[in-house]
């Protein structure tokens, strides 16, 4: 009893113990994924696979802890939750990560995202043409918004186009 008194003591009194306070809080709503293709500052096409969170913060520094990993046809992306820093930007919203599926050669791949630990499996095909990403998971915990993203082709001019007609 004596040492655990003493332990507890030094513990206290060193002035080193240092609770993280930006310790990741778990994604209690689940997460909305979507894959984009916008056009970096060089004019190149980035295609991107996109995870929000359903949940809104209050915080505009708030970010997803992740980890993506590549092995071969076998991809891993895992989320430890949302870090929100103590003084941050006052703003509500979603959080968002995003990781570049650019330089993924043409391949079946298995794709294993990793929410609060539990596993959700999708399949990832890449090819010439297009990427499309599926999954049976339960879309009230991972919802694949848009599956299919098309490549667009060298030299193809790609945009849209909006008019407005004036009301009568």
């Amino acid at each position: 009893m004596r040492s655990l008194f003493l332990l507890v003591l030094l513990a206290l009194g060193s002035g080193n113990l240092v609770f993280a306070q930006n310790d990741p809080t778990p994604l209690d709503n689940g997460v909305l994924s979507t894959m984009c293709s916008p056009f970096n500052a060089s004019g190149n096409q980035e295609l991107n696979l996109v995870l929000t969170t359903r949940d809104v913060y209050a915080c505009a520094d708030a970010y997803l802890l992740n980890e993506f990993v590549r092995k071969g046809e076998k991809l891993t992306w895992k989320f430890k939750g949302v870090v929100q820093d103590e003084e941050c930007e006052e703003d509500l919203g979603p959080v968002q990560a995003q990781v570049s599926l650019r330089e993924l050669p043409p391949n079946d791949y298995k794709l294993r995202i990793v929410i609060n630990m539990q596993v959700f499996r999708a399949m990832l095909k890449v090819t010439e043409e297009y990427y499309e990403l599926r999954s049976d998971a339960d879309p009230e915990l991972l919802e694949i918004e848009n599956g299919r993203l098309n490549r667009i082709p060298a030299g193809m001019i790609w945009g849209s186009v909006n008019y407005t007609e004036p009301a009568q």
